[in-house]
């Protein structure tokens, strides 16, 4: 479902009941009105109205008003592979996190809607910049686009490249070149020579498996061979060519969490709070990227008059960063694959290379 459509006659983005509203209906009525619009007043709107994301059309719609929802929607019969709002069985690959900015539930929420209402009533931030930063991932998406072909030995054989840099970290002679004369000893551990030689032999593909960092990785190993199982085949993005703007969203957010006093009940900083990392996305891509220019609107908000009409701030913004770690992660592991020439069989290489030593210590 759409919250938010693309309005072509309004030319921006905005919800059904201020669409409704911009039409001449009388917003006190707008639920109501909604139920009994003519048919040609309905035909109307679904000739005006497009996929916020993905500028779709489809083959249709529909205005819904289902009572458990707060507010009405609009629902497109058919939306581009890589749209948020493309619920097909089809369609496997990331999603970015709607937001909420309009909710004050928490403190964070209020802070930040309370920012985002300045934003908007300053004219540094609206609606329709929102729509633009959704269609500039959309873009990158379809731009970046490669069909997942990760295959879960290619995981594990990564995975084991990362193991082998602890353990390079915990063998002294682990530079101590392999004589066949160090074989005369009566307990020669062979296994551990074949894995010096391993670990010198693939210097640069361990340092390529560890340059993205994982918190937890016997989680993350699960949670990046679900992905990979369950996307097999399908259309995904590569997300590396978004690490400054990722890097610099994660930055600016704790900048903004920690010099707003943004916590939690306990109090915490909320890092890596949705809405957080939403705004300060916000910011950023007006900002084309670059944090201090996004520091400088902050300010500029912060300083702002108090807001006048606080229902300025019921925006849908977009947390376009969701799960990125993960998806760097596959994305690194798909840059090794490739410059794995010797196969994925850590185990049988292993092997292979101490069979190699032996050889050299009868000769």
């Amino acid at each position: 479902m759409a919250i938010t459509v693309y309005s072509q006659r309004f030319q921006r983005e905005i919800d059904i009941e201020q669409l409704l509203s911009l039409l001449g209906h009388d917003f006190g009525l707008i639920k109501t009105k909604n139920k009994i619009l003519s048919k040609l007043e309905k035909d109307e709107i679904c000739q005006d109205v497009l996929c916020p994301i993905c500028r779709s059309k489809g083959d249709g719609g529909k205005i819904v008003l289902a009572p458990t929802l707060q507010q009405v929607h609009f629902k497109f019969d058919v939306h581009e592979y890589f749209c948020d709002d493309n619920k097909s069985q089809q369609k496997k690959g990331q999603k970015g996190r709607d937001v909420d900015f309009g909710k004050d539930r928490s403190n964070e929420t209020k802070i930040i809607r309370e920012l985002v209402t300045k934003g908007i009533e300053q004219k540094i931030i609206s609606q329709q910049i929102i729509s633009d930063m959704r269609k500039y991932f959309y873009e990158a998406k379809v731009k970046y686009q490669y069909k997942m072909d990760i295959s879960i030995d290619a995981l594990q054989w990564f995975y084991h490249l990362k193991c082998s840099k602890r353990k390079s970290l915990n063998i002294s002679n682990i530079k101590l070149k392999f004589n066949p004369l160090h074989a005369q000893l009566p307990d020669f551990d062979w296994r551990l020579a074949a894995e010096i030689f391993f670990i010198n032999e693939n210097h640069n593909l361990i340092e390529m498996a560890n340059d993205c960092y994982w918190e937890d990785p016997p989680k993350t190993f699960n949670k990046i061979q679900k992905i990979i199982k369950n996307t097999q085949d399908s259309l995904v993005f590569d997300v590396k060519e978004l690490e400054i703007p990722y890097r610099n969203t994660i930055k600016l957010s704790d900048f903004i969490v920690y010099n707003l006093a943004i916590k939690n009940s306990q109090g915490w900083h909320l890092t890596n709070s949705n809405i957080v990392l939403a705004f300060a996305a916000l910011l950023l891509y007006i900002s084309n990227w670059d944090i201090e220019s996004a520091i400088l609107k902050l300010i500029n908000i912060v300083k702002s008059p108090n807001v006048t009409d606080r229902n300025s701030g019921n925006v849908i913004g977009l947390n376009p960063f969701y799960d990125f770690e993960v998806w760097a992660s596959i994305s690194k592991i798909r840059e090794v694959a490739k410059a794995s020439k010797k196969g994925f069989d850590y185990n049988a290489q292993i092997k292979t290379i101490e069979e190699q030593l032996k050889n050299e210590s009868k000769q």
